[in-house]
């Protein structure tokens, strides 16, 4: 069946170590192919960054362990470069616990409600977030970059980010799940 690579990548997580077989059609081929994959840890740079002029940009590419840390070094260098701006890119960006992505926005909101936690099926009690002392230190403006495929811990980092009273972040893209 057709679909999108978003939903093809969500069906192929798993726990490492596990098996998964995928069915592939190609073109005019008579019978369908299978491939028997073992799934593994996800590898390489879950943030990474760049210079624009003087803006800042950091992509993240993943809410997996460590990426408050990425995000925090990633952003001082940026600052260090000369960044008067940030530009945040989450596009497709959806693996992770959401807990992640409370500790990401931590970094760039100072005050106020950063996510409300509520039980699945459960209308109550629901328990707000809230920054802490010492939250924010991140202070550059910022644009954050959504796209469909922004979904979990990445939506729950831009929605902390956009609701932070007294900040100047924007969002721009397509609306995210």
């Amino acid at each position: 069946r057709d679909m999108s690579v978003f939903e093809g990548s969500r069906l192929l997580r798993g726990k490492p170590g596990t098996k998964v077989t995928l069915t592939i059609i190609r073109g005019n081929a008579a019978e369908p192919h299978e491939v028997a994959l073992t799934r593994e840890r996800a590898s390489g740079p879950i943030v990474t960054s760049r210079m624009i002029g003087t803006t800042g940009y950091l992509r993240i590419a993943s809410f997996r362990e460590g990426v408050a840390d990425a995000v925090r070094t990633q952003a001082a260098e940026l600052t260090k470069a000369g960044a008067k701006s940030l530009i945040v890119d989450i596009r497709r960006s959806a693996e992770g616990p959401l807990e992640n992505g409370i500790a990401a926005a931590r970094l760039f909101v100072k005050s106020g409600t950063l996510a409300i936690k509520a039980g699945k099926g459960k209308p109550e009690p629901r328990e707000p977030v809230a920054a802490r002392d010492g939250d924010g230190a991140i202070t550059l403006p910022v644009s954050l970059l959504i796209t469909t495929g922004t979904a979990g811990p990445a939506e729950i980092f831009a929605a902390a980010l956009l609701e932070a009273p007294d900040l100047t972040h924007r969002c721009s893209g397509q609306q995210s799940h």
